[in-house]
């Protein structure tokens, strides 16, 4: 007996597969949050923060659609960057 498989079920995603990688997986991040980290002794809360803030200023660039905010957002992050780096030497 023979079986005809459909597009889809070869390749090993439904519709629903894609439906939860697409959409939840954002959704998981707002109502989740990010995945927390154990504070690591050697990395004060002050530095976690000044990383948490770098992350979404990198994010932001991403969303930006005019050259000229897309460098002014990047130079922030860049020295949103120099910040956290200082800081984690000084530790």
């Amino acid at each position: 007996m023979n079986l005809k498989l459909n597009k889809h079920c070869t390749t090993g995603k439904t519709a629903l597969q894609k439906f939860n990688t697409a959409f939840l997986r954002d959704t998981n991040k707002e109502v989740l949050g990010l995945k927390k980290h154990h504070h690591i002794e050697w990395i004060s809360i002050g530095i976690l923060h000044k990383i948490q803030d770098r992350k979404n200023k990198n994010t932001a660039i991403n969303g930006i659609q005019t050259r000229a905010e897309e460098t002014k957002a990047h130079a922030e992050y860049t020295e949103a960057n120099e910040q956290v780096k200082g800081s984690i030497e000084a530790d």
